[in-house]
């Protein structure tokens, strides 16, 4: 077991020690640094494939260097391996020279650190003082570990250092002096030290117990140095972390005067809370007629309140969630909250005690009028909690606007009904529900232009509009009722899939469905031709609908018009 131990550790050794392993560990450590760097300094994005090059050039280089090298000598490694590496970084990125050098400076610290710690580790930890450290494959194995645990380093650096003060750190001089100076001063010891040191240990070589006690030192060294170099550079982090927070609250500070500013001078009602501690922290006279002392109340309660008493039935479940059951987390992240929902006219100007505020809502006399809530979320940094400043804003006429303009877009403007295009939505959303099944009707007018040609556009245009009456009063609310264009007319009716229900609507309007006029030639009649489709002989789309059951219209028509016709999916026929 013991033989099977050692060959499999045999070929570890053997594996780290190889030149293949040196390669993968050099463009695995390029490919780190560069990502590393890239996320605290500017203006350096290089893809893939850069990295990858840069990280192959290294890996060759490093076997070179390797190949020619007759003694151990480290301190070319501490220094080469960052210096290679920043000389490409500034190849792919423009930034000032004074970037490159705290770079330089903190590559050459870790790489110092961790070669001098892979080869105390493993001196003490797996070979006797006998082996021959100056010896190729010792080399390898320890350049070749000190890049893979400085790219493990660099990727766990990736993750836990504040990314964004590092930046503000790195970008200013005076921020970052005294960190580099201090990187520079230890780096310089530690090359000193390696270059003085390696010849005692070959001459110490033979005495094991001197050796640990020199490995130990070197350790617990080099971790006291590197740890006191990052020990700076969170004390610099939390100082960039402070004047961040003063900068960005000098900003909130600043824009919420300006939006207070802007909003409060056209708020009908005005007040603020604490979301924290659940308080109304400036009230609103709004707020008497619920206690004396609204201050004392819960914020939520009271506002649930007022709810219940003002907002129409089917907004309130949405305020409630888009402002009231927010958590402050929500709040905070959000930092303006926006709805739109509708309060009862009455009793609101009840509550509002200024003129001026109810000359808001003087131009309109609906029952339910549009508003608005923005609430405002500010962090106290005195004490951490979340303030919420509320602004209501009459939005009565905005709403209508759009109301009229979504008319304009889905209805026809002489008959009120639907247009083609909103009747094809509408329609197509029913086929695609789970209760499809419906009725779909095509009306044409029979000698319709002998109107418009012998009476008038007028007269055309009040016929038109007295069929559309007639089928809104024939069909029922939920049925899609529509002026394809010119008169020709369509109705989908979901749910309808009997003949019986058919027929009680379509023998109505062809009797209602019936203008007699005089004409120089003498007397005609305008009356309905139908089409009539079941969905449920279709694949449930608008367009195949639409084709059948104008296929039953022109049977309708051929058959001498005044009449309707079902398509059955293999051909017309009349039922009546």
């Amino acid at each position: 077991m013991v033989r099977v131990e050692s060959f499999m550790f045999n070929i570890i050794i053997a594996i780290l020690s190889s030149f293949p392993f040196l390669f993968i560990a050099s463009v695995s450590f390029t490919v780190a640094g560069i990502n590393f760097v890239s996320k605290f300094v500017d203006n350096i994005k290089p893809d893939f494939w850069y990295k990858l090059a840069f990280g192959s050039l290294n890996g060759i280089i490093a076997i070179v260097a390797e190949t020619f090298t007759t003694s151990n000598a480290p301190y070319i490694i501490m220094i080469f391996v960052p210096l290679v590496t920043v000389l490409e970084i500034m190849s792919i990125s423009k930034n000032p020279l004074w970037i490159y050098v705290v770079i330089l400076g903190a590559f050459i610290l870790n790489v110092s650190v961790i070669y001098n710690n892979v080869v105390a580790v493993l001196e003490i930890g797996s070979f006797s003082s006998s082996q021959n450290l100056n010896s190729l494959d010792y080399r390898i194995l320890f350049f070749s570990l000190t890049l893979v645990v400085s790219t493990l380093a660099q990727l766990l650096l990736t993750k836990v250092l504040p990314i964004r003060e590092l930046n503000f750190i790195v970008y200013r001089v005076d921020r970052s002096l005294m960190l580099v100076i201090y990187i520079y001063i230890v780096s310089i010891t530690l090359l000193v030290v390696s270059f003085t040191s390696a010849p005692v240990i070959y001459v110490v070589s033979g005495e094991e117990v001197l050796l640990r006690i020199i490995y130990f030192e070197m350790i617990l060294k080099d971790t006291v140095m590197l740890a006191g170099a990052y020990v700076i550079l969170l004390f610099c982090c939390r100082d960039a972390r402070s004047e961040f927070a003063i900068i960005s609250l000098k900003k909130n500070l600043q824009w919420e005067k300006e939006f207070r500013t802007s909003t409060q001078t056209k708020a009908f009602c005005s007040y603020s809370y604490n979301a924290t501690r659940e308080w109304l922290e400036f009230e609103h006279p709004i707020f008497s007629s619920y206690s004396d002392n609204p201050c004392n109340e819960n914020y939520y309660v009271l506002i649930q309140y007022y709810i219940d008493m003002l907002v129409h039935p089917e907004d309130k479940a949405k305020v409630l969630s888009e402002l009231v059951e927010k958590d402050i987390k929500q709040k905070s992240q959000s930092k303006l909250l926006t709805s739109q929902f509708r309060l009862n006219r009455e009793l609101l100007l009840k509550l509002l005690d200024n003129a001026e505020s109810r000359e808001l809502f003087k131009n309109t006399s609906r029952e339910w009028v549009w508003v608005e809530a923005r609430d405002t979320c500010i962090t106290d940094i005195s004490s951490g909690d979340l303030i919420v400043y509320v602004d209501l804003f009459n939005v009565e006429d905005m709403v209508q606007e759009k109301e009229k303009l979504v008319s304009a877009a889905t209805m026809d403007a002489l008959t009120g009904l639907n247009n083609r295009a909103s009747a094809e939505i509408r329609i197509q959303s029913f086929l695609s529900s789970k209760s499809k099944d419906g009725a779909f009707f095509i009306f044409d007018l029979d000698n319709f232009k002998q109107v418009n040609d012998t009476h008038g556009h007028p007269e055309g245009d009040r016929v038109l509009q007295e069929v559309a009456r007639i089928l809104k009063s024939i069909f029922r609310s939920e049925d899609v009722v529509a002026r394809l264009g010119g008169d020709e007319f369509c109705v989908f009716a979901p749910g309808m899939v009997s003949m019986d229900a058919v027929y009680r609507c379509v023998v109505p309007l062809l009797e209602r469905c019936h203008f007699e006029y005089d004409s120089p030639e003498g007397k005609f009649v305008v009356t309905m031709s139908i089409g009539v489709v079941l969905a449920s002989s279709t694949d449930y789309k608008y367009s195949t609908l639409y084709k059948y059951a104008d296929k039953a219209l022109y049977s309708a028509k051929e058959a001498g018009k005044n009449q309707w016709k079902l398509y059955d999916g293999l051909r017309t026929n009349s039922i009546c």
